[in-house]
């Protein structure tokens, strides 16, 4: 596979079962655009990685682009998944927020609930308890 090197036989297995996935669920047709929401961990490059490999094996041209949202916690921790998508000449869009840090605020825990079942305690509502089952 021209670009690729010889695939392992996991990776081939991989990309074989992938490759049965689309044609079977009809995700992907000519000119087709899938997103691909990534977390940044090992699984999400394999995930890439794998899609890039069967984007090459199609017959028709695809889009790929990967899309992660950095919660904020750490703000650089995107940036290993910046520069592999760069060098696998994949487009991306990534958004730093700070959703994390404020989800765990002193101003946030005095105003959120300890939980689902809290909430649901203190509501009436049949749709919130049917949250705590």
């Amino acid at each position: 596979m021209a670009g690729f090197g010889k695939l392992t036989f996991a990776q081939k297995k991989c990309v074989s079962t992938v490759g049965m996935l689309m044609q079977k669920t009809g995700m992907a047709g000519a000119g087709a655009r899938i997103g691909v929401a990534v977390s940044g961990g090992v699984d999400s490059f394999a995930l890439i990685k794998t899609l890039t490999i069967r984007k090459a094996i199609l017959p028709f041209p695809i889009e790929l682009m990967v899309l992660h949202v950095n919660p904020g916690f750490t703000p650089e921790s995107h940036r290993p998944l910046v520069e592999w998508t760069k060098r696998e000449g994949l487009a991306a869009h990534i958004e730093l927020s700070d959703h994390g840090p404020r989800a765990h605020s002193d101003e946030n825990r005095k105003t959120r609930p300890a939980s689902i079942a809290a909430c649901c305690a203190a509501s009436a509502s049949s749709t919130c308890a049917g949250l705590a089952n």
